[in-house]
Order: C-alpha cells, then sequence, then structure tokens
C-alpha cells in the first residue's frame, strides 16, 4: 500500500530542506574560522560526525523492503560495496576540492562554483537514469547563471571598486577550479548513491560513506602535507579551535545530514530545487557580515540571477504540474472531511 502524503507533509519536508541547506551553507564559515588547515578541517568534520551516525546507522538499518524477505546476492553486495567505495572516494575529493576553493577565493565564488554541481546533475540524469529534460530550461537557466557569475565578478570593477581576494586574482582563478572540480565529486557521489539506495537503507549508506571519505581523505592528505603544504596544522591548540571543528561537524555534518534525509521523502522537486540554493545565499551573506567581503547591487542582481538559473535548470514543467496537482489533491481531500477528527 503506497504511502498518503498530506500537504502538511509537504510543508514540513520543505522546511527541513531549507534549514539542511541552510547548514551547509555555514560550512565555509567554519572552514575560514578554523585555526587548522582547511583540508584537516574537512576530516575532521567527517571523524567527529560518526559517533551520530553510528546511532543513525543502528535506527535506519538494513535493506529496502523489496529486499527484505529474500536479501540481495552476491553480486548485489560486490556491487554495493564497490559503489560505497566510489562514494566515499568522490566525497573526499569533494571535500578538499570545496576547502581549497574556500581558502584560495571569496566564498561567494567558491560557493557559485560549487552550485554548478546542479547542471552536471541534470546531465549525469539524463545519460545515466534516462531523466527528461528541457532542453530550453537547461539552456535558458545555464545562460542566466553565466550572466550572473559575469555580474558577480565585475560588480566591484563596475563601481570602480576593488574586489579584495584572499591571495591573487591567479590564485583565485584556482579557487574557482577547484569549485568545479567540488561539484563534478559531488555529482558522482550522487549518482552513486543514488545505485546504492536503490538496495540499502539510507543509515548504513550514510554511515560507510562518510567513514570511507574520512579514510580517503586521511591517506590523500598525508602526501600533501609531506611535500606541498608543509606549514599545515593538523591539531588545534586552542579551545575556540576545537569549539569550531565541533560546530563545523554539527551544523554542517550532522544536522543538515539528518534533515537532508528526512526532506528527501516527502518534498517535491519544486520546492527541494528552491531549498537547494540556500546554501549559496546563507555562505555569501555570513561572508559579507563577518569578513567584509564585496557585495553591491550588481554582485546582489548577479546573485539573484544565479540562483533563478539554477532553479530554472533542476526544474521542469512537468515537476510544476505534478506539484500542483499533488497539492490541489490533498487540500481537496482535507475540505472534504474537515470534522474527521471531531469524530
Amino acid at each position: 500500500m503506497s504511502r498518503q502524503t498530506s500537504s502538511q507533509d509537504v510543508y514540513t519536508s520543505f522546511l527541513a530542506a531549507i534549514a539542511s541547506f541552510c547548514f551547509i551553507g555555514t560550512g565555509p564559515i567554519w572552514t575560514r574560522e578554523s585555526e587548522i588547515g582547511s583540508i584537516p578541517t574537512g576530516i575532521f568534520r567527517m571523524l567527529l560526525a560518526l559517533p551520530v551516525l553510528v546511532g543513525f546507522h543502528l535506527w535506519d538499518n538494513g535493506l529496502e523492503p523489496e529486499y527484505q524477505k529474500q536479501g540481495l546476492g552476491k553480486p548485489q553486495w560486490r556491487s554495493c560495496c564497490f559503489l560505497l567505495l566510489i562514494s566515499g572516494f568522490t566525497q573526499a575529493a569533494g571535500m578538499i576540492f570545496l576547502n581549497l576553493s574556500v581558502t584560495l577565493t571569496t566564498v561567494l565564488l567558491a560557493s557559485l562554483m560549487n552550485q554548478t554541481e546542479i547542471f552536471f546533475q541534470v546531465i549525469a540524469g539524463v545519460i545515466i537514469f534516462k531523466e527528461s529534460c528541457s532542453g530550453c530550461s537547461f539552456i535558458s537557466g545555464f545562460s542566466l547563471s553565466v550572466a550572473g557569475t559575469v555580474l558577480v565578478i565585475l560588480g566591484p570593477t563596475l563601481l570602480g571598486t576593488v574586489y579584495t581576494y584572499p591571495y591573487s586574482v591567479a590564485v583565485s582563478y584556482i579557487g574557482d577550479a577547484f569549485g568545479i572540480g567540488a561539484a563534478i565529486c559531488f555529482t558522482i557521489d550522487l549518482v552513486v548513491m543514488k545505485k546504492v539506495r536503490a538496495f540499502i537503507r539510507s543509515g548504513p549508506v550514510t554511515f560507510w560513506s562518510v567513514f570511507l571519505a574520512a579514510c580517503f581523505s586521511i591517506i590523500a592528505y598525508i602526501p600533501i602535507r609531506i611535500f606541498i603544504l608543509t606549514d599545515d596544522i593538523f591539531i588545534p591548540v586552542t579551545l575556540r579551535g576545537w569549539l569550531i571543528l565541533i560546530g563545523n561537524a554539527v551544523f554542517a555534518q550532522i544536522l543538515c545530514t539528518v534533515l537532508y534525509v528526512y526532506s528527501v521523502r516527502d518534498c517535491p522537486a519544486v520546492l527541494f530545487a528552491l531549498a537547494e540554493v540556500c546554501s549559496t545565499v546563507v555562505s555569501t551573506v555570513l561572508a559579507w557580515i563577518i569578513y567584509g567581503e564585496s557585495l553591491n547591487y550588481i554582485q546582489i542582481i548577479g546573485v539573484v540571477a544565479c540562483v533563478l538559473g539554477l532553479v530554472v535548470v533542476k526544474l521542469q514543467p512537468r515537476d510544476v504540474l505534478v506539484f500542483c496537482r499533488r497539492i490541489w489533491c490533498c487540500d481537496q481531500k482535507a475540505s472534504e472531511t474537515p470534522y474527521s477528527s471531531m469524530k
């Protein structure tokens, strides 16, 4: 019997999705504030979250309902294990690229480059999962986002002000490239997770993917620390440093993961796409308040254009129609039995 979803469930899931992506948006700020290197900050974020994810693993353990009785064969188990390894590797690579991007360029540009993940998601959905995609929506959304990004970059120049980068302009371009690299890695991880979740419940998938990502991150960081980032600090030495790492794990890993898993069940694609861009808005506003990063009216227009472009790309006309029909049917059913709760 299929589960009936009420409009209240939809709204609650939408709020959970917004909260999840808002917590994700705090990640770049925690990384900037950390007194240790950007890569160790990401490693500690995953390690400190593992104890909570163990509880989530135990609470939501096992196979999906259709595989509960017959179980999985050896080929399926081998496939799932291999896919989890890929998920851990891509999560580790995405974390390293994103944290380096936040360090080398502005938070605004790093967030916008990472949001290009939505374009790669649509392309992967069409090629791998044979999902439908409106070419007009993709081209118009992509064009709008590119135009918005140009406005964000050229905004200070057009107003005759200086754009303050953490390092130089050339280094900032490298940071932007890392942001796009992170988007590609997270897209691959999404594709892999979608395949694994067809067999296994979210608890073990979440725990093992984060655990493997932490392991791969440590393995990758060792040669980076020895040969490249020789002055990097791995262990915080002050209470403030540890509190920042704990806050990063709680908000940018644990809370966002739990709320994300809760929201994906009932949140329609229309509302989920709107919630997904909240991370960019939150990180941009926080960077403007805390670090005084440039955010003039031209850049605000550019950010709005980027956000609208991302929403247009992610949404399909069919999703909008399904969402409207779903809400209408739920409201109709509620209005037909207004006194049912009093009987």
